[in-house]
């Protein structure tokens, strides 16, 4: 079957030969990923859709726009990711300059045993994603990693999202490139993840920029994270770090910065960095030039110098805590 025979999807021109098919705004993109083929390359022109999109095979979504914000996807339905992406066999899908924004979130579905909790995109399953140019704006959650999944992220941006990157399972992720602004928590990962950093930034999250926990694995590297906190996170009771963590996580961090929270640049949950327990048997490595600096904005660490064995014991209080 041609692509372009069925109503609501456009043939593709001559000077278009790199799209397998063309939607218009008003047409259903649905319509067009249901019906291409393989690994065929869905155009969108410019414009904005109101759909909730699954991916269930391999193919790339592509805005036309000069610019990732004039192709627009927003939720139509609620409590639905407004895109999903699942298979239990390997698949790839790429995501290339486009908008995912407000997905109507009221709260997390319960579906055949699993948990649902409606993201901007979704990613589950075996599913392997990626994802360039692309702007995750204004959902409950921004992207949601799990199972066995996987998201390799570059000059994209994640904003004002409740969290901007949830990974779970063995899921993995890697930003190149990325940014995350804005949200209440930048990264959140538990269970048995993976995470990389690269030439990334995450700042002004309400609360925690990275909040590792489980056994994950995150390497930061050449990156920043920096004035995170920024809800609430002067009062003593309320402990806002750049990183922190928890559990078993190992934690990497090469060449990056760390800079300018209400308390803790990094921060395990211990009871000597302020929290009611110890939960953290977790290992944190530093290679290269790190710079630590400007936390503790609260002052609610002072006198508490920087707990741990590690290279910063001589900064300024609250820059620092490890066992």
């Amino acid at each position: 079957m041609a692509l372009g025979a069925s109503p609501g999807i456009d043939s593709v021109p001559a000077q278009a030969q790199s799209c397998s098919v063309i939607v218009s705004a008003g047409q259903s993109i649905q319509s067009a990923i249901d019906q291409a083929s393989e690994e065929a390359t869905i155009c969108l022109e410019v414009g904005n859709y109101e759909e909730n999109l699954s991916i269930k095979k391999s193919l790339t979504l592509k805005g036309r726009g000069k610019d990732p914000k004039e192709v627009r996807i927003t939720g139509h339905e609620p409590d639905r990711s407004v895109i999903r992406i699942e298979s239990q066999t390997e698949i790839a899908v790429a995501l290339e300059n486009l908008t995912v924004a407000e997905v109507k979130f009221t709260a997390c579905l319960v579906k055949t045993s699993e948990v649902i909790c409606p993201s901007g995109i979704e990613v589950t399953g075996r599913a392997k994603t990626t994802l360039s140019t692309v702007q995750i704006l204004g959902n409950g959650l921004g992207l949601h990693v799990k199972n066995s999944a996987q998201a390799n992220l570059s000059d994209s941006l994640l904003s004002d999202n409740q969290f901007g990157l949830l990974l779970q399972d063995s899921a993995q992720a890697s930003l190149n490139k990325t940014t995350l602004f804005g949200n209440a928590f930048g990264v959140f990962t538990e269970d048995s993840t993976k995470i990389s950093l690269v030439d990334s930034t995450v700042s002004m999250s309400e609360f925690d920029g990275l909040l590792i926990q489980g056994s994950s694995t995150v390497e930061i590297s050449s990156s920043t994270v920096r004035s995170n906190g920024v809800t609430g996170c002067e009062e003593s009771f309320q402990i806002c770090n750049g990183l922190t963590l928890g559990d078993q996580v190992k934690v990497t961090i090469t060449d990056s910065k760390i800079e300018e929270h209400p308390d803790w640049g990094v921060s395990a949950l211990l009871t000597v960095c302020g929290y009611s327990g110890d939960r953290f048997t977790g290992q944190v490595t530093f290679k290269g030039k790190n710079a630590i600096q400007g936390n503790n904005r609260s002052r609610n660490q002072n006198g508490k110098g920087n707990p741990g064995t590690h290279p910063f014991a001589d900064l300024p209080d609250g820059q620092v805590c490890l066992p």
